[in-house]
């Protein structure tokens, strides 16, 4: 008798762990997936920054604003570095030269245009001397690990993009004159 209980007592936790397979499988595919598939999201945002963080500062060391400006247009080294991260889209791209006074606090001027840069903001002018960075600000749209909609919907982060701003800047070196028609680099 003693050894038809024991056989029925191991049969019925043996059951017993099926049931718990099937609720561990079910925490694992409604809170660990999900989990992973936004953490991927800090991920790609720390790449997608380097790989900004790189291009403003190549842009940096052309000689000339408008220099810089037609390379960020022409050269496809922004988009090609972002998209061999994968799930990373570039949305806009803005690049701006940024002036701050040294001499005055919390003055400062940023133009997005070569020659827009005023005569007070130029190494001889009123507010010299100055600090000048180039500053690129790319809105980008990261793509979480899994994107397929649950149900019909979607939700930012867990199973569609979310629109995320990165920007940077790097120290502008050129503050020389250009020889032939003598204005500043940075304002060419």
């Amino acid at each position: 008798m003693c050894k038809q209980m024991h056989k029925k007592r191991s049969q019925s936790q043996q059951g017993q762990q099926i049931v718990e397979i099937a609720a561990v499988l079910l925490i694992l595919v409604l809170i660990l997936v999900p989990v992973i598939s936004i953490g991927v999201v800090p991920l790609r945002f720390e790449l997608a920054r380097r790989g900004v963080n790189a291009v403003v500062h190549k842009l940096a060391v052309n000689d000339k604003f408008s220099d810089a400006v037609v390379e960020l247009q022409k050269e496809q080294e922004l988009p090609s570095a972002l998209a061999s991260i994968g799930g990373v889209r570039i949305r806009s791209t803005v690049l701006s030269m940024q002036v701050t006074s040294q001499k005055a606090n919390n003055l400062s001027a940023s133009v997005t245009r070569p020659g827009e840069l005023a005569a007070a903001w130029l190494p001889d002018g009123a507010n010299a001397p100055c600090d000048y960075f180039l500053h690129l600000k790319v809105q980008t749209d990261i793509d979480p690990l899994i994107t397929a909609k649950v149900a019909g919907q979607s939700a930012a982060g867990l199973n569609a993009p979310i629109t995320m701003t990165i920007e940077e800047m790097a120290h502008w070196e050129s503050l020389g004159r250009d020889p032939a028609s003598g204005k500043f680099y940075l304002a060419e």
